[in-house]
């Protein structure tokens, strides 16, 4: 009888599973919600994860990465989200990129090839209307007005406050790899006002921002 009844409970839970799923499937609002809430999240702890990243950076270096990197004669070397692959779990990516040429030279286009995962986002890939080939890109981008190209900065240096200063932060169009040291925009241009700026997939336009003390 134990077992009769385990049987027949376990049958009411199915049943109600699948009625709650037939449930969710007719009412496309309430999943699209669902889902929304999905990829916002974890759109929000890939940012809190560069954080982290950009922290222990500055725990080994004393300033955050630069905009990116300058070589000889000014030529533009590597990015900030280049400098982070070492503390995301990237090293053997890393130890492939020769850092004394540009990211674009040709013995560098394989590793700048490689996707990385923290820099995507699904929700934004999803949304995407640009075809993009070659180099893989990043659907985050730097503050601008944060860091200079060459030029790091120490937290000490930042005067606003961490919980006032954007670090990084979302963006839905012209993306940039990952490997560019351009791959920085400037918030003064407005949120999901510029294809040059910055700007978040979500329903209520709201941009994703990763904060200066991390959150």
């Amino acid at each position: 009888l134990l077992g009769l009844f385990v049987s027949f409970a376990a049958g009411l839970a199915f049943v109600g599973t699948v009625h709650q799923f037939g449930w969710l499937a007719r009412e496309p609002k309430i999943f699209h919600g669902l889902n929304e809430f999905s990829h916002r999240r974890e759109s929000r702890a890939k940012l809190m994860k560069m954080g982290e990243a950009a922290y222990s950076y500055h725990d080994r270096s004393n300033t955050f990465p630069a905009g990116g990197s300058l070589l000889a004669r000014g030529v533009p070397g590597h990015s900030w989200q280049t400098q982070l692959l070492p503390f995301i779990d990237q090293q053997a990516l890393f130890n492939q990129i020769d850092l004394q040429q540009p990211w674009f030279a040709p013995r560098n286009q394989q590793p700048f090839e490689t996707e990385i995962g923290l820099f995507n986002s699904a929700r934004i890939y999803a949304m995407r209307h640009e075809v993009i080939t070659g180099y893989a890109v990043s659907y985050y981008a730097e503050n601008s007005r944060l860091t200079s190209l060459g030029k790091p900065i120490s937290q000490d240096q930042i005067r606003d406050g961490m919980s006032s200063t954007l670090f990084a932060g979302e963006v839905v169009s012209h993306f940039k790899p990952w490997g560019d040291p351009t791959n920085r925009r400037d918030p003064a241009l407005g949120l999901n006002s510029s294809p040059e700026g910055f700007g978040g997939p979500w329903k209520n336009a709201s941009t994703g921002f990763l904060l200066g003390d991390g959150t």
